[in-house]
């Protein structure tokens, strides 16, 4: 009976993950399948999963397992679906609301170390390193109490530090000896030094936690009900661009069980990219990694073996899960080097090619790698150097590089188009405004709530930016609160004012009509949002074009910005094509866009910027092709015009007897077409050169 219970109760916690993901992103893709994914590794026993995944978005990076994870494993029934039990910061468990939920799906607590922190008593005014011992240091307090605030084992954190030394035994109130042990020369010496004063300084105290009973009942879940876990190895989330330290929890998790029931256990890492973490209406890729299979062999019997053996063990392991998650995800090393990531894939992908998600990640992904392992090359850095001056020009005229083909920044320009977008604004806010206005005070009691609780919450952490992981949660959990209670006063004051004769004289009737009412209006606000994110895409528009009102020189800014976009459009082109097979051993094969429909797209976007062809040039153009082009092609193609035949994709071409798209019948069956003495694989869609 309890298990039933808890089934159900598990269901509608992943009914209303499922409902929340869907309404606060406007799309959410899957990647990955699990019999694909075996069809590799050759492996389909029935073991215990452990889904890694990384920590980006507080609350949503769990719902997104639970909403998605069926998907992977080829699951189409709700009744059938798979079920998680995540490790949850026990603190959390204790909250009401939240805490409730992550029970009744069967989350399994742990206690952190960060959530039972004291303040110490006294202050310490030392730290001596031992002359008998170089890594023991001993800890001198001032109106300490030692002896019945510390144990061996607890660690302390000076005031101003950000790393903790580990108590090894304590000697009387005010002495106590600490050990080095893990922390490098610098480390300990920058310790020290943080002990100065003759005031001495405050200090926090990091009890020893006991998890074995949290262990027993993850190997239990893992080995002998074949069951499945999520965890989030960071350890909490945050908003940096690169994954934190892994903790070796998750490899001890794997190990222990394996060693426990002689069971294999599987590991599947699963990249949370979100478009934008924080931004309501948002897109995010679920990529789900290729499993890695943990088998009861050296690895384990060196984990059973103790000491050395064992931390071995769990570092290796933790090395495999943290380079597995690495290929799920796009890290950097800062924001600046994401947002030009993010700027060099806008600027090669041709504006109208169909790509999904997963070809987006895809490409951000090897620009990462790409800026990461060449970025001691000159034209990488000269590159760097012009992607970063270019949005900084962007921010000064206060537009997007999305808008730069969007807006015509002269006067009769601004004007024409000004009036049309106001008219077209104007429609949208008649057709949907009603119902968005009424919504308008929750999304702005959510937005001012989740930031100040993102302000709070980065100040506590230490590896916190400014909280950008807690706002989209921040945001769900006030409107889970809020939104009951403001849209059934609503509904109350419409059945009042609309109909007060009847609602005198049928009171029972209200308890039916009030909460169907509510439900309706939600439901019409939902159905609203898309109008809502065209208005708001359409407003943003408007701006560039008063400013090309007022401003005399905002077309001949915009004009330059232009050509200087088009310029880095090249280099970024050119650089992909010379470094992208030293990086890619299998670049023309693995290639996800064509080089002949990027050289294309170069050749049509000079031909309408130059209006003179006799010095036209595209650098590159005939590499890229693969091929010489003829007089009357170049000249079609080179227009003293400027104008050519809009093709109907990307990828298609207005030479129509060269270039045409390939039916599936005409396509070899591993889409491999030849050009000249070379094969290129190419993706659905591409040109086929005949």
């Amino acid at each position: 009976m309890n298990y039933v219970l808890s089934y159900f109760a598990f269901l509608f916690v992943k009914f209303l993950s499922y409902t929340i993901a869907h309404c606060f992103f406007s799309h959410i893709e899957v990647s990955g399948s699990l019999w694909k994914h075996e069809q590799v590794i050759n492996d389909r026993r029935k073991m215990g999963t452990i889904y890694i995944a990384n920590h980006s978005n507080q609350f949503h990076d769990a719902a997104l397992l639970l909403v998605t994870v069926d998907s992977f494993l080829g699951i189409h029934s709700f009744w059938q679906s798979a079920r998680i039990s995540f490790i949850c910061a026990a603190v959390t468990l204790r909250k009401k609301l939240i805490g409730g939920l992550a029970a009744a799906s069967g989350a399994i607590g742990v206690e952190r170390p960060q959530d039972v922190t004291t303040a110490g008593v006294g202050v310490i005014v030392g730290l001596d390193v031992r002359e008998d011992d170089v890594s023991t240091l001993v800890v001198r307090g001032r109106g300490s109490n030692f002896t019945s605030t510390l144990l061996p084992g607890a660690q302390i954190r000076i005031d101003g530090c950000h790393k903790v030394i580990r108590i090894a035994e304590v000697m009387d109130d005010e002495r106590a000896l600490a050990t080095t042990a893990g922390l490098d020369a610098a480390t300990v010496t920058s310790i020290v030094s943080h002990v100065g004063s003759a005031e001495g300084r405050k200090y926090t105290v990091i009890p020893k936690l006991n998890h074995r009973a949290m262990f027993t009942q993850v190997w239990d879940l893992l080995g002998a009900a074949h069951g499945s876990l999520g965890v989030f190895p960071e350890g909490g989330s945050t908003d940096n661009t690169d994954l934190l330290p892994l903790k070796a929890g998750v490899a001890i998790m794997a190990l222990g069980s394996v060693a426990k029931h002689r069971q294999p256990v599987r590991i599947i890492p699963v990249g949370l990219n979100y478009s934008d973490r924080a931004k309501f209406r948002s897109t995010v890729l679920v990529q789900y990694g290729v499993p890695m299979v943990v088998e009861y062999d050296d690895a384990v019997r060196d984990y059973l073996a103790g000491g050395e053996a064992r931390n071995r063990a769990v570092t290796t392991l933790l090395a495999k899960i943290e380079s597995s998650l690495r290929d799920v995800i796009v890290t950097c090393p800062d924001r600046d080097t994401r947002a030009l990531i993010k700027l060099c894939r806008r600027l090669y992908v041709p504006p109208d090619s169909d790509l999904s998600v997963t070809h987006y990640l895809e490409l951000e992904r090897r620009f990462a790698t790409g800026i990461a392992t060449f970025s001691d090359h000159p034209s990488v850095q000269a590159l760097k150097e012009q992607g970063f001056a270019y949005m900084a020009k962007l921010r000064l005229l206060g537009i997007r590089d999305s808008q730069l083909d969007k807006v015509d920044p002269s006067y009769n320009g601004s004007v024409t188009r000004l009036s049309l977008r106001i008219a077209w604004i104007m429609l949208l806010i008649l057709v949907g405004g009603p119902l968005l206005f009424v919504g308008l005070p929750i999304a702005v009691y959510a937005r001012t709530v989740s930031r100040r609780k993102a302000r709070e919450a980065a100040a506590r952490s230490t590896v916190k930016i400014d909280g950008m992981d807690v706002i989209a949660s921040q945001k769900v959990l006030v409107s889970l609160v809020t939104v009951p209670l403001y849209y059934s006063a609503i509904a109350l004051y419409l059945l009042v004012r609309g109909f007060p004769s009847v609602v005198r004289e049928a009171l029972p009737a209200l308890h039916f009509s009030l909460p169907v009412l509510a439900a309706t209006l939600v439901f019409l606000t939902v159905k609203a949002l898309p109008l809502g994110e065209l208005i708001v895409a359409q407003a943003r528009l408007v701006i560039p074009l008063l400013r090309g009102l007022v401003s005399g020189s905002y077309a001949e800014e915009f004009r330059m910005l232009r050509q200087e976009r088009a310029e880095l459009r090249n280099e970024i082109t050119q650089l992909v094509e010379q470094l992208g097979p030293v990086l890619i051993p299998d670049f023309d094969k693995t290639r996800i866009i064509s080089a002949e429909a990027i050289a294309l797209h170069l050749a049509q976007q000079h031909a309408r910027e130059r209006k003179d062809s006799g010095d036209f040039y595209v650098e590159g153009l005939d590499r890229l092709l693969g091929m010489e082009l003829g007089d009357d092609e170049e000249r079609l193609l080179l227009s003293s015009s400027g104008e050519m035949e809009k093709p109907t994709s990307v990828f298609s071409n207005p030479f129509k007897k060269r270039f045409r798209r390939g039916t599936d019948e005409e396509r070899p069956s591993n889409h491999s077409v030849r050009s000249g003495s070379e094969d290129t694989l190419l993706a659905e869609g591409d040109i086929i050169v005949q």
